[in-house]
């Protein structure tokens, strides 16, 4: 198969550091006339094999309490109203 292509991403089958849809869409249903079913798929990070991705790899550590937005007053998440689809 193809790997898939984020615009202004590096995308190694086309040997290019910033992939446009012009370029990768004909590729791809090129690669998609011999494509073996059978094949393992693509891994998901295979586009940046030649180039290092510029975005994608940045990640925010946020502790469990941010996530949950829990109050540091209370310990306990912010009240929310029921919902009325919740009443019968």
């Amino acid at each position: 198969m193809y790997s898939f292509a984020d615009s202004t991403q590096p995308h190694a089958p086309l040997n290019t550091v910033m992939c446009r849809c012009e370029n990768w869409a004909p590729a791809m249903w090129e690669a998609m006339k011999t494509a073996d079913v059978n094949a393992p798929a693509v891994s998901w990070d295979a586009h940046w094999e030649t180039n290092d991705t510029h975005v994608h790899r940045k990640t925010t550590d946020n502790s469990l309490e941010k996530i949950l937005n829990v109050s540091s007053d209370t310990g306990k998440p912010p009240a929310s109203h029921p919902s009325m689809f919740a009443r019968l």
